[in-house]
């Protein structure tokens, strides 16, 4: 007994006895599991309640014909392999059948034991084949389905943190984290990327080999012999050019990885959301006059070697807000200001209520900002600082607290060599 052979369901189909049990006995003899049929009915009975790798049909049959029962399991059971035999040497048959998705035919009488073996061989090799690509391509493609999940989770996750970063006592030192942090995600992120071109090379080795097993299909097809064993020839040679066995291991290995990159991203998120925890949860009101006050003796070190502080409050209703919040984008504008004065100048602060809303202006007399750069001053990550001194969040939360939180608008002027106002307006009635 062939143990190669063991547990493969083999079906053999022909009305006459005396092919049926040299068939049987042949196959049973080299490991197959065998059943038979006489007709095109007993052998979907049969196949309905087992899981067959191969059917050797008869062209020929009392009833329905081979190609018929052909068309059958290529409807009900795409994975069985079909085998076509025929007495006549019938081109047509033959072509037919193999139009109908018959992976090979044989003429009886059989020239050798050899050749029905190889043929029967061949074709459960193939249904092997194909069941394996289909199963590394589902499972390829639910990976990389979690795997784009999971960053799209990430980076939501992300960008939700934006706006947790509020916390007055750390504000001076989150431009240096939030550098680290852009540092920590850019690694995992990188090496996520490159192991998905790693994959992309794998499913471009399978997806030859895939095309080349069509080719010879076209080939038998075509009855091509000469340009089938070519195919077969480079089907082996190419086999063991990629190295299919790595292949496969190694998808596994390059995803666990991705996976691995994936979670340090999101505990690095988590991190991030951890040391800026949130301030109040409700609005409170406040006086705006205040709380730029406070926010100003916050940051005295970071302005009184750059700047003269000129202060013009006006007289301001108390507003329901968000204190904390409102003092970190206070704090950043001022920071920005004082880093935007090359050796001394001035930032002055104003304040003012205008057709029912309170107007802030932060006004520097710095270096001011290229007209390119304004539309994007806002957006996340954009910085025009030197590399590890600043990440361009500050701004971009700045705007998401007035704006989303507060329902206002925070916006931009500036002029090259003469400075920049930021003027940040809220409505004094919250709906």
């Amino acid at each position: 007994m062939n143990e190669a052979h063991t547990n493969h369901p083999l079906l053999i189909v022909d009305d006459e006895d005396q092919i049926l049990e040299v068939l049987a006995g042949l196959f049973a003899k080299w490991g197959y599991t065998v059943s038979s049929a006489r007709c095109a009915q007993e052998a979907e009975q049969i196949m309905a309640h087992t899981e067959i790798e191969a059917v050797l049909s008869d062209v020929r049959m009392p009833g329905r014909s081979g190609i018929e029962l052909l068309k059958w399991i290529r409807k009900n059971h795409p994975m069985t392999e079909v085998i076509i035999m025929t007495g006549y040497a019938s081109v047509e048959d033959v072509v037919s059948a193999l139009k109908e998705g018959a992976c090979d035919y044989l003429v009886k009488p059989f020239r050798s034991h050899e050749e029905v073996m190889l043929v029967v061989d061949k074709a459960v090799s193939l249904r092997r084949v194909k069941l394996e690509n289909i199963a590394l391509t589902r499972e390829l493609e639910q990976r990389v389905q979690e795997r784009t999940r999971e960053l799209e989770e990430t980076m939501n996750a992300l960008k939700r943190t934006q706006t947790q970063l509020v916390h007055q006592e750390k504000m001076a030192s989150i431009g240096q984290l939030a550098a680290g942090v852009a540092h920590e995600i850019n690694n995992p992120v990188a090496f996520v990327s490159t192991n998905l071109r790693t994959l992309k090379e794998y499913l471009e080795e399978l997806s030859r080999l895939i095309a080349k097993y069509g080719e010879a299909e076209q080939a038998m097809e075509n009855e091509d012999h000469a340009r089938m064993r070519s195919l077969f020839a480079e089907i082996r040679t190419l086999k063991q050019k990629m190295d299919l066995e790595f292949i496969l291991e190694d998808s596994g290995e390059v995803i666990e990885e991705s996976l691995e990159g994936t979670e340090r991203v999101r505990r690095i998120v988590m991190d991030l959301k951890h040391f800026s925890h949130k301030g109040e949860k409700e609005m409170q009101y406040a006086d705006l006059n205040a709380e730029l006050e406070s926010t100003l003796n916050m940051v005295w070190n970071e302005l009184k070697y750059k700047a003269t502080i000129t202060k013009e409050y006006g007289d301001l209703p108390h507003i329901q807000c968000f204190p904390t919040e409102l003092n970190q984008v206070f704090m950043n504008l001022f920071i920005n200001a004082a880093q935007a004065i090359p050796d001394r100048g001035e930032i002055t602060v104003r304040t003012f209520q205008e057709n029912g809303n309170i107007r802030i202006q932060i006004c520097d007399t710095g270096t001011g900002i290229p007209k390119e750069n304004l539309s994007r001053l806002f957006d996340p990550f954009f910085t025009t600082k030197e590399p590890g001194k600043g990440t361009g969040l500050g701004l971009s939360i700045a705007h998401s607290i007035v704006v989303e939180k507060h329902h206002g608008t925070l916006v931009v002027q500036s002029e090259m060599g003469k400075g920049t106002t930021f003027t940040i307006t809220l409505p004094v009635e919250t709906e």
